[in-house]
């Protein structure tokens, strides 16, 4: 009888653990596959959360949202955060990008804003520009294939404090192909100046430290 306790309470035990993990495991799973808001959420957000700041924004920052009106968000991923992403809202008036606002894609939190005084458009380099130059970098018999690969791939946006870019609101256009015969993929990244990368250069450290690693580094053409 005692031995039957024994087992049963071992039985039960051996049961809650199972079923911890199997709810740990839910938890990561879930936690990784978190639903992004969609960019017309992001938009509203994006003023919601800047409207509710007005008053600790300086005075440039308000008069660049006076008037304006929420355009197409982008959404990037953060490259050195897995599974976290943003969004970038721009806001136009009269035709030109007068605001920029960030807000996480998962919750809306206002993230910050910046003012823009450009008369270029937002972003400068787009979807279509950032093909061309990679497609133009990718010009030797070794990289035939992938230049192939790179005509059908739907580019997404990518940022981490590095060497070509310290704001968030410079992102690079990432291209993903997908690798021959279980080889692996391969990325290459396309900045906001046009330069294209197939490793996002490091910020070179102060006082003579070693120089950024990895990368195409090749210009625009």
């Amino acid at each position: 009888m005692r031995q039957s306790r024994r087992q049963a309470l071992r039985t039960l035990a051996w049961g809650a653990s199972c079923g911890a993990l199997a709810l740990a495991l839910l938890t990561v799973v879930f936690s990784e596959a978190a639903v992004l808001i969609t960019p017309e959420q992001a938009q509203h957000a994006a003023w919601q959360g800047f409207t509710a700041h007005l008053a600790v924004h300086p005075e440039a920052l308000r008069q660049a949202g006076k008037g304006a009106e929420a355009a197409t968000p982008l959404k990037v991923e953060r490259l050195d955060r897995p599974g976290d992403f943003y969004y970038i809202v721009p806001f136009t008036r009269e035709g030109r990008t007068t605001l920029l606002v960030l807000v996480d894609a998962q919750t809306g939190a206002f993230k910050e804003a910046a003012a823009r005084s450009s008369d270029r458009p937002y972003p400068s380099l787009d979807e279509t520009r950032a093909r061309q130059l990679l497609e133009a970098a990718l010009s030797s018999p070794a990289d035939r294939q992938a230049l192939a690969k790179v005509a059908k791939v739907h580019p997404d946006l990518a940022w981490k404090p590095s060497a070509p870019s310290q704001s968030p609101y410079e992102p690079f256009w990432r291209f993903r192909l997908d690798g021959d015969a279980g080889k692996p993929g391969k990325t290459w990244y396309v900045d906001a100046l046009g330069h294209t990368f197939d490793q996002i250069p490091e910020v070179a450290l102060k006082g003579g430290g070693p120089p950024p690693k990895g990368g195409l580094g090749r210009s625009p053409q």
